[in-house]
């Protein structure tokens, strides 16, 4: 990329001296060198954004459409590794570029992104050594690039030898236990154009495989990215304060805006971490809010009119009503001359949730109700179902085993909700949508013998807590454990939806049931293993501790304050070693232990959990300014980071 040249200024004064040029002193290389190599604030992000945009730059001067290779660590091969297969480098290139600060080949064109001749040794920020295999014109070669005992990069061409390979370059980097690179690479080239990467010799999932509006044609709008960027040369730089999103919506803070640029839109400092905003960048950005703002409201318009149905136009409408918020959406909108609507009212119906019960859309269960009301986007959303034809007050027992079959003999997903009227409402918008006939339901044939096998089904009604909420049972399994309660008469339980979520936490495989008091005796004649709930409360402790393991006990006697600063500082070199210790304890599974933990907290006493910490925290200790500075969260993590690193070395390096 062409370096920006872009900024003319005068400098004036009445000061008159000589004028130095400053440089770099004498016997300073080294630590120059050592600066730019460790720039990075996220170094296992750098190493993927380096080598791929690398790769593909390559990939661009040779004029090969084909995808470069990324492959994350994994157990059986801990690397990361990019290969392409571009112009290759030879051994002249290895000596005179690769090898040298500053050196780079991509100055004269913005076709390409490199430009400071730095990022091809961003690998030694992340690790102390990584190797390069480089063919071109047959010819192929072999480095290890590391650091020599004072710290300075290193290169040494360790083998070279005659190839029939293409031309082309891999780097291969030894990954760190507990990396973050698959997350991170996945994220990076999400915003790639698929066709030119591989990654795990897969195709990456992309920002468009989620929903988004198109604004311009290199302006988009994502309902749920949350951050705004502009992407460079296939670098995505988010941007602050959701700057593009703010021109057109209302909830500016909960959707994103993603604007591709040309080569040099924007300027970044040389770690690329982040765009710089200078005046050059600030320019662009405010071109940008002008084409939204000039876009925005023909683009909604187009949108709408050109779909091909009343419920198609529906579903455009709703979709940029919640991007751009009620307050930015055009008013007196139509299509083919008929007026959005979001409500309709005084409309008889029954609402069913065949996972979750049977409710009307006033919340009351068991009757259907005149003077409600639904929304058409409900009515028109593909997940749910429309029945017609439905002129009873209410659905029995019966009915609701007759919708549940029809569901399972159709293919179709018991979690949705089913609208029951006696004609649909909202035309024009409803016309095309797709309704099942009551007298379909109705005529099914419920196999009784079948029912009866169900033991309880039926005869007696009967709640099972599934996930989060309680849902019909549609029959219990002999193998797994039975807890039963009372819905009137252990209302600790019943009405406590936490304790009982915990409860199956601590039982996968349990069947908590609700059943009224009176039902019990059968229960028990059929299912004599069942126990009542209550049993097992005193014992809820004892069971979270035994699920427990070493490495969960180590996490218990380790302080929050540490953990929770290692957890956020991850990306960030501390050179404190006794908080950088504690990065794999930070990378564990944590699951039994907030379990634990929420089990003691409200079955128990919390201050008297076996398993504390012991000593005093290292960030407490030590560190007192970020552990006591509750009003300060939004201090940048970097400046946190050099705080640490400057106590650490002023007051405890020597003594270690």
């Amino acid at each position: 990329m062409k370096p920006q040249t872009s900024f003319v200024g005068t400098v004036q004064g009445n000061m008159h001296g000589d004028r130095i040029k400053m440089g770099i002193g004498e016997g300073a290389e080294d630590i120059i060198i050592a600066m730019v190599t460790d720039l990075y604030m996220d170094p296992e992000l750098a190493i993927v954004r380096e080598y791929c945009t690398n790769a593909r730059d390559s990939h661009i001067e040779a004029g090969n459409d084909a995808p470069i290779e990324v492959s994350t660590p994994s157990e059986l091969s801990p690397y990361f590794i990019v290969k392409d297969f571009g112009v290759g480098l030879s051994v002249n290139d290895l000596k005179t570029v690769y090898s040298q600060y500053g050196a780079s080949s991509k100055r004269e064109s913005d076709d390409y992104n490199g430009l400071l001749g730095v990022g091809s040794k961003s690998a030694l920020a992340y690790t102390e050594q990584f190797t390069v295999s480089a063919v071109k014109n047959g010819v192929k070669a072999q480095v290890v690039v590391t650091r020599d005992e004072d710290m300075r990069p290193v290169m040494e061409i360790v083998d070279t030898r005659g190839t029939d390979e293409p031309n082309g370059v891999e780097i291969r980097i030894p990954a760190k236990y507990g990396s973050r690179i698959h997350e991170k690479a996945t994220d990076f080239l999400g915003f790639w154009n698929p066709k030119t990467v591989l990654l795990n010799g897969q195709t990456p999932d992309t920002i468009f495989d989620q929903d988004y509006k198109k604004i311009t044609e290199t302006i988009y709008s994502f309902p749920n990215l949350r951050d705004d960027y502009v992407v460079m040369g296939n670098v995505a730089y988010e941007l602050k304060n959701n700057i593009l999103s703010q021109a057109y919506s209302a909830n500016s803070w909960s959707i994103g805006t993603v604007a591709f640029v040309e080569m040099g839109d924007v300027a970044f400092p040389p770690n690329r971490e982040s765009v710089a905003y200078t005046p050059h960048t600030n320019a662009t950005l405010a071109r940008l809010v002008k084409e939204i703002e000039e876009a925005i409201y023909e683009q909604i318009l187009a949108d709408i009119s050109g779909s091909a149905s009343h419920a198609d136009a529906f579903k455009a409408w709703r979709k940029w009503y919640n991007i751009v918020g009620s307050s930015n959406m055009p008013q007196s909108i139509f299509y083919k001359g008929d007026q959005f609507i979001q409500r309709i009212n005084n409309v008889r119906h029954t609402l069913y949730m065949p996972r979750g019960g049977r409710y009307t859309s006033n919340g009351r269960a068991g009757r259907a109700e005149t003077n409600t009301s639904v929304y058409l986007e409900s009515l028109i959303d593909d997940k749910n179902h429309i029945v017609t034809g439905f002129t009873k007050a209410d659905l029995t027992t019966t009915d609701k085993a007759k919708i549940k079959v029809y569901l399972e003999e159709n293919g179709l997903s018991k979690d949705t909700t089913i609208y029951l009227f006696d004609k649909i409402p909202g035309a024009p918008w409803t016309n095309e949508v797709e309704s099942i006939k009551w007298e379909e339901i109705k005529s099914i044939k419920l196999n009784k013998d079948k029912d009866k096998t169900r033991g309880l089904i039926g005869s007696i009604p009967i709640l099972v807590f599934k996930d989060t909420y309680w849902t019909d049972l549609e029959e219990l399994d002999a193998d797994e454990d039975i807890y039963y309660l009372s819905p009137s008469k252990d209302e600790r339980w019943s009405e406590d939806d936490v304790a009982i979520r915990m409860f199956q936490e601590l039982h996968p495989n349990a069947q908590i049931i609700k059943l009224g008091k009176n039902r019990w005796g059968k229960l028990l004649r059929e299912y004599p293993e069942a126990l009542h709930i209550d049993g097992e409360m005193g014992r809820m402790i004892l069971r979270a501790e035994s699920l427990l393991t070493a490495e969960d006990k180590v996490i218990m006697t380790t302080h929050t304050d540490d953990m929770d600063a290692v957890a956020k500082y991850s990306k960030f070199t501390i050179d404190d070693p006794d908080l950088d210790a504690l990065r794999d304890v930070a990378a564990l599974d944590t699951t039994r232990v907030d379990l634990y933990n929420r089990v003691y907290s409200k079955f128990g006493v919390y201050d008297r959990r076996k398993f504390q910490p012991t000593g005093k925290s290292i960030m407490v200790e030590r560190y007192p300014l970020i552990s006591q500075r509750y009003s300060f969260r939004e201090c940048p993590e970097e400046h946190d980071v050099i705080y640490i690193n400057a106590v650490y070395a002023a007051k405890y390096k020597e003594s270690k």
